[in-house]
């Protein structure tokens, strides 16, 4: 029997992490865009370092609707490296372009009224710092 519960647990999580099930965080009638974004580091040094501590740019994440922005958020980057930030917006139903000011990136997002749609700005390629080229 327990094990039928737990099934049950495993199968509804299933459901709402693929949007199957309205997601919690929504408003009556929005869903929920929510991500990450990560950030190069300052990629390898050819001359003799400083003492100054490379920092993160600054990321605007854009929730547009056509030409319009309909939500914005200024992302707040780790202060270590792997940068990267998290964000969440709750709007209507609809389709969305979602935006990164970083390397100005662009996804589409369709969401249902209750969903849940997961956007990464993951990084392709940074510059590397020894080691070996990364696997493509």
């Amino acid at each position: 029997m327990w094990s039928l519960s737990l099934l049950t647990v495993l199968v509804t999580g299933g459901l709402i992490a693929s949007g199957g099930a309205p997601f919690a965080g929504a408003s009556a009638g929005n869903g929920v865009i929510s991500g990450r974004v990560d950030e190069c580091g300052p990629g390898p040094i050819v001359i003799t370092p400083t003492n100054n501590t490379p920092t993160p740019q600054p990321v605007v994440v854009r929730v547009l609707r056509g030409e319009h922005v309909v939500a914005y958020e200024d992302v707040s980057m780790t202060q270590h490296l792997p940068w990267t930030g998290t964000f969440w917006f709750d709007v209507p139903a609809g389709t969305y372009e979602v935006t990164s000011s970083y390397r100005g990136v662009a996804r589409l997002v369709r969401l249902r009224a209750g969903g849940h749609a997961v956007v990464s700005f993951g990084l392709f390629a940074c510059p590397m710092t020894g080691g070996s080229p990364p696997k493509l």
